[in-house]
């Protein structure tokens, strides 16, 4: 058997007179996280892995941030789980989990306004210090295939999960 893991959610950064804290937004539900869950998430984040890839990271990732003597990465992968902020996906094998895995996940597009995007790259620049040239390359728009610009649409006409926007374009819908 073969188990694929995921991130799922968006990190935010809160502060109040305490200091700063991590939090994990999913459906529009906020989840404080500790240090090595925070470490877990971020290690999944973008990522599709499986569990040894993702105790290997995190190990690289505690000892580089100095987080030592916490339990070991399946116990913390175990309640990321239960808590909604990792996603898992089980199969005879790695196509099988994979399946599994995104069946269940909601494709939402991420869109912004022209403001948002402008501060950004104002910042990338002058807060950042990257040259103008690397931003504008990261910045620029690319073209969408036909199939992703198909996706996109159905993801903004109604909510809909990976499996069902798969059969939508199967059945040409």
């Amino acid at each position: 058997m073969t188990s694929l893991y995921t991130a799922v959610g968006r990190f935010e950064r809160r502060i109040n007179e305490n200091g700063q804290y991590p939090v994990v937004i999913v459906n529009r539900q906020e989840y404080m996280v500790d240090i090595p869950e925070m470490i877990i998430w971020t290690c999944l984040n973008w990522r599709i892995l499986e569990l040894p890839q993702v105790e290997q990271l995190y190990k690289n990732m505690a000892r580089s941030a100095n987080a030592t003597g916490y339990m070991g990465c399946e116990g913390y992968v175990e309640r990321l789980v239960q808590r909604g902020l990792i996603v898992s996906g089980i199969g005879g094998d790695g196509g099988d989990a994979l399946y599994d895995l995104l069946s269940d996940l909601y494709v939402i597009p991420v869109t912004s306004g022209i403001f948002v995007k402008i501060m950004a790259f104002l910042k990338f620049i002058f807060i950042n210090g990257v040259p103008f040239r690397k931003a504008k390359e990261v910045f620029r728009n690319e073209s969408l295939s036909t199939a992703e610009k198909r996706v996109i649409d159905l993801a903004r006409q109604s909510q809909l999960s990976t499996a069902e926007v798969m059969k939508c374009v199967e059945t040409d819908v």
